[in-house]
C-alpha cells in the first residue's frame, strides 16, 4: 500500500479560482497538511483512494497516513468514509430479506425499528463516525418520548445486530452498539390461575366458538400464534403429540405464516383436548 503527505491552502487567485501552486506555501504556518492513501479496490475491482486534511504539521499527516495504511494492512480499515448509517441499514434490511435470512415478523420489526425510530435520528451521521456516545444518546431520546424499556432495548438489539454485519464486513472496526447503558425492564410477576379458575373458564367457554381452541391452548401450553397455525396434520391424536409447523403473525394489512417445526413432548394434547378438537 502506497501513500504520501502534502501541504494545501485554501487561496484563490484574482478570477476566484483555487491556487494550484500558491507561492505562500512555503511559508511556515502557512495552509495545513493533507494525505492521501491507496486503500486498496473496491468491489469491481477499481483502486480506492482516501484523503484526509487539516493537519497542523507534516509529522501529524505522517502519523495519521501511517496508522490508515496499517489498518489496510490488517484488514481493519472502513472502505467507504462516506456510507451514512442510513444507507447502510436500508441495504442491510433488504440483503437480509433477498437472502431469506429473517422471518417476515422480524423483518416487519426491524424495518420498523429502522424507519421509524433509528433514521430519524441517527440516519445521517457516517457510519464510520457513530459512537457509542451516540447511541446512548438516541436510546435516552427513545426514553423521554414514552418509549417502553422492553421497545427501546429492542431497537437497541435491531441497530446492534446490524452494526455487529458491519464490523463483520469491516465496514467498522468497533460495533457502538455494544457495551452501552440501556433502560433497565421491570418485568410483571405472572399471576396464573389456579387449576379451579382454569376449569371454571374452560367450562364457561366450552359453547364458544373459539372454545376448542381455548382447550389446546390450556393443556398443550402453545403460543397464540402456534395455535392458530394448527392444522389437521399437525395433530396425532394417537401418540399425542402435535407437531408446531407454521405459527400465524399479524402483520401490516396481512396475516403471515413462520415455519418453526418443534415438536410438543408425548402427553402434550391430553385425553380432553382429544374429545373436543377430534372432527366428526
Amino acid at each position: 500500500m502506497k501513500g504520501s503527505t502534502f501541504r494545501r491552502c485554501g487561496c484563490r487567485d484574482e478570477a476566484g479560482r483555487p491556487l494550484k501552486a500558491c507561492p505562500d506555501l512555503s511559508k511556515r504556518g502557512h495552509g495545513s497538511w493533507y494525505y492521501r492513501a491507496d486503500v486498496g479496490r473496491d468491489g469491481t475491482g477499481k483502486r480506492r483512494e482516501q484523503r484526509k486534511g487539516g493537519f497542523a504539521t507534516k509529522a501529524d499527516a505522517d502519523a495519521a497516513l501511517a496508522a490508515v495504511l496499517y489498518s489496510v494492512s490488517t484488514g481493519e480499515h472502513r472502505h467507504d468514509g462516506r456510507l451514512t448509517l442510513g444507507a447502510y441499514l436500508t441495504s442491510w434490511l433488504a440483503a437480509k430479506e433477498a437472502n431469506g435470512l429473517l422471518r417476515r415478523s422480524t423483518a416487519t420489526g426491524y424495518r420498523s425499528h429502522i424507519d421509524q425510530d433509528i433514521v430519524p435520528k441517527l440516519g445521517h451521521v457516517r457510519l464510520g463516525d457513530l459512537r457509542p456516545e451516540h447511541v446512548e444518546q438516541f436510546l435516552t431520546d427513545l426514553t423521554a418520548k414514552g418509549r417502553g424499556a422492553t421497545v427501546v432495548r429492542r431497537v437497541h438489539a435491531t441497530l446492534r445486530s446490524a452494526l455487529a454485519d458491519a464490523k463483520r464486513k469491516r465496514l467498522v472496526t468497533t460495533n457502538a452498539a455494544i457495551d452501552v447503558e440501556l433502560p433497565t425492564v421491570n418485568r410483571a410477576v405472572p399471576a396464573p390461575w389456579s387449576a379451579d379458575e382454569l376449569a371454571d373458564f374452560l367450562d364457561h367457554a366450552a359453547g364458544h366458538r373459539l372454545g376448542a381452541i381455548f382447550e389446546v391452548l390450556a393443556f398443550t401450553g402453545l403460543r397464540r400464534g402456534e395455535a392458530c397455525g394448527l392444522r389437521w396434520s399437525d395433530i396425532d391424536l394417537d401418540r399425542g403429540i402435535v407437531t408446531i409447523r407454521e405459527a400465524l403473525v399479524v402483520l401490516p394489512g396481512d396475516v403471515g405464516a413462520t415455519v418453526d417445526g418443534r415438536e410438543v413432548a408425548q402427553g402434550g394434547v391430553g385425553p380432553v383436548v382429544v374429545v373436543v378438537v377430534e372432527p366428526a
